[in-house]
Parts: structure tokens; sequence; C-alpha cells
């Protein structure tokens, strides 16, 4: 059940990722009055389709995502190309997925925190929130629920206090003063130089104390925009990541679908966000100024609109889609290297 669980969140998240990011292309070009040979639901071998007003409708076998059909998006002579209009309407018709993607990703976050969630309180002291047997924090007598107020005579406010005053003193005994149902106690234990894997040096995992907090509609889009107002921020540290570690800042289908699959034994709080995550990255990727994708066609709509002597000519433009195909194809590749090689490996793609 939990495997046909997780199959099913993975496919139900691509699914709406990518069926938003083709629908939001689909509308600007019938707004544009660009005629769009087919509209698909999944991706081919096709089941059935049903045409009206021009438009074939269908419903293909395998059921991730859509796609979209223009007539002549290449081709100005064609009557109702993509390619006939002009450059800024071919512009907007390109930049109409990863807004739709972009959008979706705001509506997720502002779904997110409206769920009720646990919020850490930082000025409450540092909560023990589990004791592993047979650890030197057990034998003291510590319990889950209790709250460090000192370690070795040095006052703890933070988690980075506790961990620095414990490794500082391993092997060594220590006094650590306790609260506990309103009442100060005190223990001795020494914490291990090698602990055992999963534990640290006491045995104890600590943590802040959290609340529940539920945001309001409001607190939650004002909360959710002020994301995409970090968004340079964000994007300025992801490709920090990407150029220090590719295999840790870009993940593909494979790796989408790993962490979708890791994510889901959380909850639905947490696959809500990272479906609003998956397809905020959809949407910034395809901005990328590389043909065939959309940042690549706005680049060149752009460029066409501004120079003089109108649009480039076919040979130009295949010779610039080749290139960036092939470059997309390696990145790609390179990228679905990396996921494989994670699974394989038996690793998470998880920070935690």
């Amino acid at each position: 059940m939990t495997v046909l669980l997780t199959i099913a969140a993975i496919v139900i998240v691509l699914f709406v990722i990518i069926f938003l990011h083709e629908l939001g292309h689909f509308l600007a070009a019938k707004a544009a009055r660009v005629t769009v040979e087919e509209f698909g639901i999944g991706f081919p071998p096709r089941l059935f389709g049903i045409r009206f007003r021009g438009t074939v409708y269908s419903l293909n076998l395998i059921p991730i995502g859509a796609f979209v059909k223009m007539a002549g998006e290449a081709e100005a002579k064609i009557p109702g190309s993509l390619y006939s209009k002009p450059a800024w309407v071919r512009f907007l018709v390109s930049a109409a997925g990863p807004v739709a993607n972009i959008l979706l990703a705001l509506v997720l976050f502002t779904a997110n925190f409206m769920f009720p969630t646990e919020v850490p309180v930082l000025d409450q002291g540092i909560l023990v929130r589990e004791v592993a047997p047979a650890s030197p924090a057990e034998a003291a007598g510590i319990q889950a629920g209790d709250k460090i107020r000192s370690i070795a005579g040095q006052p703890i406010e933070t988690l980075d206090d506790a961990v620095e005053a414990i490794n500082a003193h391993k092997g060594q005994q220590i006094q650590m003063v306790l609260l506990r149902e309103g009442q100060e106690l005190s223990v001795s234990l020494i914490p291990r130089p090698e602990p055992p894997p999963g534990q640290g040096p006491t045995g104890a995992t600590l943590s802040y104390p959290t609340v529940v907090q539920r945001f309001t509609f409001t607190q939650a889009v004002a909360r959710s925009w002020g994301l995409f107002i970090h968004l340079p921020v964000i994007l300025k540290d992801f490709f920090s990541t990407v150029v220090r570690e590719p295999g840790k800042g870009l993940v593909g289908p494979v790796g989408a679908a790993q962490l979708t699959g890791e994510v889901i034994k959380y909850g639905l709080q947490p696959l809500v966000g990272l479906a609003g995550s998956l397809s905020l990255g959809l949407g910034i990727f395809n901005l990328f100024p590389i043909p065939p994708l959309d940042g690549g066609g706005m680049l060149i709509a752009l460029g066409e609109g501004l120079r003089r002597r109108g649009r480039l000519s076919p040979r130009v433009r295949q010779i610039i889609y080749t290139f960036g195909t092939l470059l997309l194809l390696s990145i790609i590749l390179a990228v679905t290297y990396n996921d494989i090689l994670r699974l394989i490996r038996g690793e998470s793609i998880l920070p935690w």
C-alpha cells in the first residue's frame, strides 16, 4: 500500500506541475489566436481524442503532464502559426508556461502555510526530544521533555551552545542542570568520544521547543509573497550550489520522483510544499535562455523584436536550436546520471 501511495503521489505531483505549465501555453496561444492543433493530457500513444473548434483534445497513455502542439512554431508562412505572430506575442506565449508554474508555486506555498505547523520557539531553552536506550543520557536519568538550562556550568540558550559544550567535554564527566515540570535538577554524565551511528555523544536528541501555529489566509499569502521577494537571493544560492555541487543543485525527473517518494512519508503538508518548490524550479529552469526551452524562445522573440531587419533566417534559427538542444540534452543526461547514481548508492536526496 505504501509503494502504491508513493507512486500515486509521484504521478499526481508531476502531472499537476507539467499540466499547468502546458495549460499556460495553451491559454496564451488561444488568446493570441494561434492555431493549436492538439492539446494532449498525458503523453502518447493516444488513447482517444475529440476535435473541437479546430483543436484535438486528446487523452494519452502516459499520465505525466501534458503537451501543446501549435501550427508552424517555426514557419511564418503558415496561416495562424505561432511564428507568423508579432515578436511580443511569441514572447508572451513562450513566457506563459513558466509564469503558470510560478503562480502555481505561489498558490501551493500559500496552502502550505495554512496547514497547522510546528514552529520552533527560540527563547524557551533547549528541549530533550528523545533519549536513546543504554546511553549516557538514559543512565543519568535524563527524560524526553526535559529542558537543558546549563552544561558544565555554561548557560545554554541555543542548540549550538549545547553542541559545543558537549563536544568540548567528550570523555569527561559534566554536570547538566535541567528543568522538569517546573523544577530544576542536576545530573552528571560522561559524553562518549565515539558514539554509535545515529546517536550523539550523550544519546539525547535535542531541539528547540515547538508550538503548533496556523496562519490565516492573509498571513499565508504575505509569507508566500515574502518568499518571492527574496527570490533573487534564492536564485543566487541556487546557482552557487549548482556551480559548487551540480549533483545536488539540479534534479531531473528521476530525482524529483525520489524526492517526492521520500517526502510523502512525512505527510500531506511537506508534499504540498515540495510540489510548490518543484513547480517554482520548473518555471525558473524553463526561463533559461537556451532553445528549445521557453527562455530560448523568449530571447529569440525579444531579439527579433529589437533588430531592424526582422526575423532570423530559418538556417540561423535551425543552428541556434540545434546547439541549444544538444546543450540541453547534455544537461539532462548529466542530471539523470547523478539521480540514478544516487539511487544505486541508496543515498537520500533530503538534507536531513
